[in-house]
């Protein structure tokens, strides 16, 4: 079970590594094609916001589930370097079910808020607010998994996170 769940948090974790380099690389092209054909052509295109503001928040969103799994957020420790080892390690494991908590109850809710926005659509494109709203449902499932994988690496393994047990999938 504990390789099965380190396994899926590595996939998930190169899933979003892949898809979010061309979303942010398609968000940079989208900004400047709509800055050049608005101020230089004087002929902004229709939709080109719509298109760059969803490309934006899903990179941002899977960019911080890249950082979740690889411990590379932002991290206020002081209090807890202090503590002893073992108390630091239980310390470890409760802030771990904490987020856990918390991933899981935002991503009810982003599930419920997708399903309400679903009828929306955004101005210019006529695409549905769901297409940009879920991100936020899918960012929170997989730092779940990878919450998941962290916290049963602490608990049985002993390791500090999921990429202490596998080197990750080659996709």
């Amino acid at each position: 079970m504990l390789k099965i769940l380190n396994w899926t948090s590595a996939v998930l974790d190169r899933i979003s590594r892949i898809v979010a380099v061309p979303m942010m690389a398609s968000f940079f092209l989208m900004i400047l094609l709509g800055v050049f054909t608005r101020f230089v052509l004087r002929r902004p295109m229709l939709g080109i916001s719509d298109y760059s503001t969803t490309s934006f928040v899903w990179s941002c969103f899977l960019g911080a589930s890249i950082l979740f799994r690889s411990k590379e957020h932002i991290v206020i420790a002081g209090f807890v370097n202090l503590l002893p080892a073992k108390v630091k390690a239980l310390v470890s494991v409760l802030m771990e079910v904490i987020e856990l908590a918390f991933f899981i109850f935002v991503f009810l809710i982003g599930i419920t808020v997708v399903g309400k926005v679903h009828v929306t659509r955004m101005v210019s494109t006529g695409m549905p607010m769901s297409m940009l709203y879920s991100a936020l449902p899918v960012c929170m499932f997989t730092c779940a998994i990878h919450s998941s994988a962290n916290l049963m690496n602490k608990i049985f393994d002993h390791k500090s996170d999921s990429r202490a047990a596998e080197k990750g999938p080659v996709l």
